[in-house]
């Protein structure tokens, strides 16, 4: 087996099948799919439980409550068998090329642990814009925020391992994605973002709604906690500032400003 992929999901009903059979269609079949409900009221156990007697690369582990995203992929990471970590939300979807062309990354690059890619942005009414990153982030990079978009990597098992999975603090809470590249980075470990378009990541005003003050607070504390490991440069150590404005700025104002520019970012083929 070469992937294993990681999911958590929470009341996932609506997308999850959607989800679920965009990595079917994967032209590399070598993996398991581990997804852990994370405490789910909607039919989202029943769901999962049709996926996996029709496919045995399906296994699914329940939460007797909400536990939250560290915890959850945590224990997913826990039951892993593959040398290679894929993660996967619920209500994202994946071009059938993705595995193949992050494996090809990986043995092209030997010293990357991390491969991630750009993505499509879309909603409910369809495709209206695009996430692009660097192809290689520096640790400036990953501290400026221009690192990796989380759902869309694939990394090695042994960086995982080796630097003790996801955080479960609190303070990491909507942040944990974050903390893992910078302490990625701090071990040593490096990333890439292959140039092509292979995700199709669901972005709409509810997601931008979840964005809040104490979200940012916790961005600053990761930055103060991993910053003096990274060799920044004094303009990266003087950018740990601005969570920490955003903070203080009305939350409506942020949003709006995090909307506008996701639906005014140019289209790029």
């Amino acid at each position: 087996m070469k992937i294993s992929i990681l999911m958590g999901t929470h009341n996932g009903a609506r997308f999850i099948g959607a989800a679920i059979r965009s990595l079917q269609a994967q032209t590399v079949s070598d993996w398991e799919l581990i997804v852990c409900d994370d405490g789910s009221t909607d039919d989202t156990p029943q769901i999962l439980a049709a996926f996996a007697q029709q496919d045995r690369r399906i296994r699914i582990l329940h939460n007797d409550h909400k536990s939250g995203l560290q915890f959850t992929l945590n224990r997913c990471l826990a039951r892993a068998q593959a040398p290679f970590i894929a993660r996967m939300d619920d209500d994202d979807r994946c071009h059938p090329q993705r595995f193949a062309a992050q494996l090809a990354a990986l043995q092209r690059h030997p010293e990357i642990s991390i491969v991630g890619c750009q993505a499509y942005l879309f909603s409910d009414h369809g495709i209206y814009s695009e996430r692009h990153v660097p192809e290689f982030p520096t640790a400036g990079d990953v501290f400026r925020g221009q690192n990796f978009i989380h759902p869309t990597v694939l990394m090695r098992r042994d960086m995982l391992i080796s630097v003790g999975g996801y955080s479960t603090s609190r303070w990491v809470l909507r942040a944990e994605d974050f903390d893992l590249w910078c302490k990625a980075y701090a071990y040593g470990y490096r990333g890439m973002n292959l140039p092509q378009k292979l995700f199709y990541y669901r972005e709409d005003q509810t997601n931008i709604k979840r964005r809040t003050a104490q979200q940012h607070r916790n961005v600053f504390r990761i930055m103060r906690t991993w910053g003096p490991a990274l060799n920044l440069s004094w303009r990266d150590v003087c950018y740990q500032g601005l969570p920490l404005l955003k903070a203080c700025l009305a939350n409506p104002w942020v949003r709006a400003y995090h909307y506008r520019h996701r639906q005014n970012s140019p289209q790029r083929s």
